[in-house]
């Protein structure tokens, strides 16, 4: 690539190692608008205030004249602070990346094809495998030794150095590829912690101290692993623990805590720091911190509970560990041989990887286990031979490549069936989805947020003629305009900066099946137009082309806003909601089909369990669950379901204080029963006169007083007068941070006193109203 063609940030970037925010705070004139919104995205990680407002811009900017290779970096930089932001929204994630990837061509610097294709991978076993291909490459860019550093990172926290000895041997030779002091003194110790080498460890950590340290991230990793390593050494007691003020290792720190409850021998804390911790563990730089609520689990017999979490993790990471584990909650369920196998190959394992005293340290911690349990496991790791230890593996390898996904019983129904209930709206639905799907024209799914309306859009493809044809969904409300007409009518080489090769849109690549447009009141005016003549027309016309395509799929759209209402409001033309709404099917709220709430519920609870026990819920849960108005609907239910079940260990039997909707509504009654049972005291004569004789005035005190109570009090008075707030508009007002006002404003919704408001899939556009009752 001639370097005089690159974009001249580009140039800057893959020509030196040097982090994107200091290059872009470094430049002498204004930014364009796309280096603007990179920084703005950059500096987002350290202020969530900012990353409404980043995406915000991001969703909106237009790239179709911006260099390719500085898109591609663009959309790099917001693939991070999604992933900083929430890590969850897979979906989103992998959607940047591969509009990132549609932009690669002959002039892609392939360090930036490089980092977009690891961005791509979430499981972790699979970015060691890209990065393993790419060690090869021979090139005298500085930017790749941040990529083999990242790739020497996450060995390091696996505990799998061994499989670095190769790549330092082969990379010595090249000077951009050796390691400054620090780097690798790092590197090996947390090697040396995560294969439970305290010696070695203990040795690094007093080279390491010696090096002047200026990065806060780095130093804050240093110390956590110092930690570790004291645990491993069984030197610090749990009462005198330091916790760090960062909040981005706070979740470490709890896992730390659980641990040493756990070698204290107190199950009962050690699963309760456990769960607290178990959230911010999903990213943990640790690999050992990853498995504490696992062993927590194990450690109080609860065997199923610990497998779920298993198999969860595994979506991540597979690792050598996890036979020891698998081992243990074999020996739970009675299959000992099995059990022996696990532990035959985990024991094979630490010795390649030299990890045996983090597998002696791994059984100090396993509480469940009897003296005869290990001695049972130790010398059948013994006597095991190599060939059946590799009969073993090749059926795990098969068993778990041919695993289904963890919801096979919410996925595994089809058609009608999808929709799960017995209330008669439900009965009606399945009706109209069976007489709708024979006709081909575009129907109306409409229903508040969380009713199903993906799920009913499945069901009308799956009984339609055309159910082996392709089924493809768009969120219209999550996807900036110029890239959503892309994705909807494709494009042709050229057409655009960054466009090199032609793209086909969603209403093509469909061919004769189904296009599902969801959150459709979210588009503009322009492609209200565009979609309009599309409808009417029965054909396409990709960006860049003269001529027009006729396509044969069929459109279903969505939405949870009133279209009628936003005609009324001249943001959505009359006409387009004629041709959409030729047939419409309505799904009620969960709160108007109460009938279905504890069918869903029981299926939310037995989804995944692998002993085919189904667990039950107490009467008074039954009726706190019926009782909910449910404002999230299906998808607050299925929430409140997860959250019970990893709060209480799969247990097979849930009261109501298993919940967290029972605190708020009970609490409210107990408080209107309170009110309406203590009359107001008289006061005493003396106290009156003291009262009215005093100049103290307290209304000051009352309002600045940020107690929970008090906050939400103000937060009330704030709805009651602006009716309409933001969450980072409540969290300025109130002087909180978002957290804290996304969880005052998440009780003023469970306690029905306002309702959230999501016009599009994207969180920033969410808001908050006053409930019709409230006002």
């Amino acid at each position: 690539m001639r370097s005089q063609l690159m974009h001249p940030f580009i140039k800057r970037y893959v020509e030196s190692n040097v982090p994107v925010t200091e290059l872009l705070t470094s430049e002498n004139k204004p930014l364009e608008p796309t280096l603007e919104c990179m920084l703005l995205l950059k500096q987002s990680k350290n202020n969530n205030s900012l990353i409404e407002i980043a995406s915000g811009k991001a969703l909106t900017l237009d790239l179709k004249s911006v260099d390719p290779s500085l898109a591609v970096l663009f959309f790099l930089t917001w693939i991070g602070a999604e992933k900083h932001y929430n890590s969850n929204n897979k979906e989103f994630i992998n959607y940047l990346s591969r509009k990132a990837i549609d932009l690669f061509d002959k002039d892609t610097p392939p360090v930036l094809k490089a980092q977009c294709n690891l961005s791509f991978y979430p499981n972790r076993n699979k970015r060691i495998c890209y990065f393993k291909k790419i060690l090869n490459k021979n090139t005298d860019l500085p930017r790749w030794s941040s990529l083999y550093e990242s790739y020497i990172l996450t060995i390091a926290q696996s505990g799998m150095g061994k499989d670095l000895e190769d790549f330092f041997d082969n990379s010595s030779k090249n000077k951009l590829l050796i390691l400054d002091e620090q780097s690798l003194l790092r590197y090996q110790f947390l090697n040396s912690i995560e294969t439970g080498d305290i010696k070695k460890a203990s040795f690094l950590y007093i080279k390491l101290k010696k090096i002047k340290i200026t990065h806060k991230l780095i130093n804050l990793q240093i110390n956590l692993f110092f930690d570790i390593l004291q645990l491993f050494n069984k030197q610090v007691e749990v009462n005198h623990m330091a916790f760090p003020d960062d909040l981005m290792v706070q979740t470490d720190y709890n896992a730390l805590q659980a641990n040493h409850y756990l070698l204290e021998g107190d199950l009962k804390e050690s699963l309760s720091w456990a769960r607290k911790s178990h959230k911010g563990l999903i990213h943990t730089v640790s690999g050992f911190l990853s498995y504490t609520l696992i062993r927590a689990e194990l450690a109080n017999n609860r065997a199923e509970a610990a497998l779920r979490l298993l198999n969860t993790n595994r979506e991540n990471m597979t690792h050598y560990l996890d036979d020891f584990f698998f081992a243990r909650i074999e020996l739970l369920n009675g299959n000992r041989d099995k059990a022996a196998l696990h532990f035959a190959k985990v024991y094979k394992a630490c010795q390649y990887y030299g990890a045996q005293g983090r597998l002696d340290f791994e059984l100090d911690l396993a509480l469940e286990l009897s003296s005869s349990d290990v001695r049972f496991l130790t010398e059948a790791a013994m006597s095991l031979s190599k060939n059946k230890i590799k009969e073993f593996e090749k059926k795990e390898q098969l068993k778990h490549s041919d695993k289904p996904n963890a919801n096979i019983l919410l996925n595994s129904n089809k058609g009608v069936e999808r929709l799960i209930g017995n209330s008669v709206s439900l009965i009606e639905i399945k009706d109209s989805i069976k007489k709708y799907a024979k006709f081909d024209v575009p129907i109306l799914i409409t229903g508040e947020t969380g009713v199903g309306k993906e799920v009913v859009s499945r069901a009308i493809h799956e009984e339609s003629n055309h159910k082996d044809e392709p089924f493809l969904a768009i969120n219209c409300g999550a996807i900036s305009e110029p890239l959503l007409q892309s994705e909807l009518f494709g494009h042709m080489s050229g057409s655009f900066t960054g466009a090199s090769k032609n793209h086909m849109g969603i209403f093509e690549a469909a061919g004769k099946g189904t296009v599902f447009l969801d959150e459709i009141g979210a588009i503009s005016h322009k492609l209200q137009i565009a979609l309009l003549r599309v409808l009417e027309a029965k054909e396409i016309r990709p960006i860049g082309s003269t001529k027009a395509k006729p396509y044969h799929c069929r459109i279903l759209a969505a939405t949870n806003a009133v279209l009628e209402k936003l005609v009324d409001e001249d943001l959505f033309r009359m006409d387009l909601l004629y041709r959409l709404k030729r047939l419409e099917i309505n799904l009620p709220p969960l709160r108007e089909r109460p009938k279905d709430i504890l069918t869903l519920a029981e299926l939310f609870l037995c989804d995944g369990r692998s002993d085919g026990q189904i667990p039950q819920l107490s009467p008074e849960l039954q009726e706190v669950f019926i009782n909910h108005s449910w404002p999230g609907n299906i998808r607050q239910l299925k929430s409140e379901i997860e959250r019970m079940r990893l709060m209480n260990s799969e247990k097979l039997y849930y009261e109501a204080i298993d919940c967290t909707l029972l605190g708020k509504e009970k609490t409210n009654k107990i408080l209107e029963k309170d009110r309406g049972a203590l009359p107001a005291e008289p006061l005493i004569p003396e106290v009156k006169l003291a009262v009215a004789q005093s100049k103290i005035d307290f209304r000051p005190f009352l309002s600045s007083g940020k107690s929970p109570f008090r906050r939400l009090e103000k937060l009330r008075n704030f709805f009651q007068e602006y009716k309409s707030l933001t969450r980072s508009e409540a969290s300025k007002m109130l002087e909180v941070s978002l957290k804290t006002a996304g969880l005052d404003l998440k009780f003023l919704c469970e306690e029905d006193f306002i309702i959230k408001i999501k016009p599009s899939a994207s969180t920033r556009t969410h808001y908050f109203t006053l409930a019709k009752h409230s006002s």
